[in-house]
């Protein structure tokens, strides 16, 4: 017999292009039977704590994430997970980024450095 395992580890919110709050984007997932979940909003960790705090109270393991802009001739998408949100560095560089006009990030060498030193995991 093969156990399955459902995973998310790719949603989006409504505090970025998602259409659905960080708790009912949580409780979706738990309704679909999803056993482990990321939120991994643009730009931001604004959400995890409440989609966490959903996910597990429903028994649902959460791992945290972001989708973090960084690029030097053009926008990138770095997938990041399992750091720390509350990391005084990250949150400095999200806000940065958020107030860039041309809407560029870091450079990718300097995101992922970010990344690795809030205690995660960069992915492209």
């Amino acid at each position: 017999m093969v156990a399955s395992l459902k995973v998310n580890l790719h949603c989006h919110s409504n505090l970025s292009d998602g259409e659905l709050s960080p708790e009912a984007l949580a409780a979706l997932l738990a309704r679909s039977g999803v056993q482990v979940a990321s939120l991994t909003d643009h730009d931001t960790v604004e959400g995890v704590a409440a989609f966490r705090e959903i996910l597990e109270s429903r028994g649902i393991r959460h791992i945290t994430g972001l989708e973090l802009t960084a690029g030097d001739g053009g926008p990138l998408h770095l997938l990041a997970y399992g750091f720390d949100p509350e990391s005084p560095a990250l949150a400095k560089a999200l806000q940065r980024s958020r107030q860039a006009p041309d809407g560029s990030g870091l450079p990718v060498e300097d995101a992922i450095a970010l990344i690795h030193r809030a205690g995660g995991r960069a992915f492209l």
